[in-house]
């Protein structure tokens, strides 16, 4: 089947859906706020069919630490948001950091379905790599494909302020020692590696998609350089499905 077709049979699919259930889609595993303005009719096929960040999920089931707290950059919707939490004990916190206010608040609804002794949030704020006195950016989102809200902006995107926070700063506030990490930030990862290293010394495994990106100073980083970096930090690859990784410590 070629690839048009895959998704021309979503988009079907998920219009579907969408006259059916509306802005909530049952059982994923627990009922999903999918609100439309974010939400194409075929990435809601695609979530429906766990089809839709189907790497992060299966790598999350596989080799998550389920009594250790949970740091997430990027939750976005909270559809890895959701599994996580599904899976984590009662003693372990679950802390997601998303950009995007609305995705905080639909993330926030997702994720409180699962309840817990231990704190399931998810606070706003644009990761970078160290914060130079600013509290808050120039953030860009795209209403339909949040993948392309970042600090750039691009066709159809719309401006607002976000506050920024390094990994450090949301450790500290949040009173985190020992974590693992995981985290989809279409290509920030890289200002952490490069500038907040020391935030990665009590991580214990992350699970991390890598993008080909540049630094703020214009230079190039491929894959591979940033897996580099991270064994130069001290983990090892223990897995990875594509472009999501799971390093563990050494």
């Amino acid at each position: 089947m070629s690839r048009f077709l895959k998704r021309s049979i979503f988009a079907l699919y998920g219009k579907f859906l969408r006259l059916r259930y509306g802005e909530i889609l049952p059982e994923f595993p627990s009922a999903m706020h999918v609100p439309s303005r974010w939400v194409t009719s075929s990435k809601l096929a695609r979530i429906k069919f766990k089809r839709y960040e189907q790497e992060e999920i299966g790598l999350v089931n596989k080799f998550i630490d389920k009594s250790l707290d949970t740091v997430e950059l990027g939750t976005g919707l909270g559809v890895v948001s959701s599994e996580i939490c599904r899976v984590l004990q009662n003693n372990a916190g679950f802390f997601g950091i998303e950009a995007n206010p609305e995705l905080v608040e639909v993330a926030q609804k997702n994720i409180s379905r699962f309840s817990s002794e231990s704190p399931r949030i998810v606070l706003q704020g644009a990761i970078v790599g160290k914060e130079d006195g600013a509290s808050v950016r120039d953030f860009f989102i795209t209403p339909e494909n949040f993948h392309y809200s970042n600090f750039n902006s691009s066709e159809n995107s719309e401006k607002i302020s976000v506050p920024v926070k390094s990994l450090s700063s949301v450790l500290e506030e949040n009173n985190l020692h020992e974590y693992q990490l995981v985290s989809d930030i279409e290509g920030a990862e890289l200002e952490i590696l490069l500038h907040d290293s020391d935030a990665l010394r009590s991580c214990k495994l992350m699970i991390i998609e890598l993008h080909e990106t540049e630094s703020m100073r214009g230079e190039r980083y491929s894959i591979s350089d940033l897996c580099e970096l991270l064994e130069a930090l001290g983990f090892f690859k223990k897995s990875n499905f594509g472009n999501v990784f799971v390093y563990a410590r050494t």
